[in-house]
């Protein structure tokens, strides 16, 4: 039985065997306000050098709040959550980051972690999870089952960082 906890052993190199490696087929496409499938063909995986980015950017901030699920002590899935409020309102937390290891997906370790980090996030008093999702159609209808819808509002940010992605919300209230 896996369970999540804070991301301990923060090296540079902590991402090193993490493998994200995603081969997509198919994507969502939102043009016009209008919500398609695309047939697309890429592999998005990360080099090292952008692994060691991540390392830098979520887990050796403390603007993140990073937990994660370790197997054999090895980090092999993790999320990262803002912690300061975005939105017309402040009304939302971002959730930065959800990845699970590639030969550990299917086992439900992104449902507990999303579980966590909009249980932080309520705990913080956030209305909303922001999440800026990839686009393939696996990754949209993993965040779809949880409750997540596409969002009211949409992050210029999150937008200018990651063009081509959903943005969704997740009603914590």
């Amino acid at each position: 039985m896996y369970k999540v906890e804070s991301v301990r052993d923060i090296s540079i190199n902590m991402l090193d065997n993490f493998d994200r490696r995603q081969v997509v087929t198919q994507r969502y496409d939102l043009t016009d306000n209008i919500k398609s499938i695309q047939p697309i063909s890429f592999v998005d995986d990360w080099s090292e050098n952008t692994k060691h980015e991540i390392v830098k950017k979520f887990f050796m901030s403390e603007d993140y709040y990073n937990s994660g699920v370790y197997d054999k002590g090895k980090l092999v899935a993790f999320t990262s959550l803002y912690l300061y409020p975005i939105g017309p309102e402040q009304e939302y937390l971002e959730m930065k980051m959800l990845h699970v290891d590639k030969a550990f997906r299917g086992k439900g370790l992104g449902k507990l972690l999303f579980a966590d980090a909009a249980q932080k996030a309520k705990a913080l008093k956030a209305k909303k999870l922001y999440i800026s999702a990839h686009s393939a159609v696996e990754t949209q209808e993993f965040y779809m089952a949880l409750g997540c819808v596409d969002t009211t509002w949409i992050s210029p940010k999150a937008f200018e960082e990651e063009p081509y992605d959903i943005h969704m919300e997740y009603r914590l209230v």
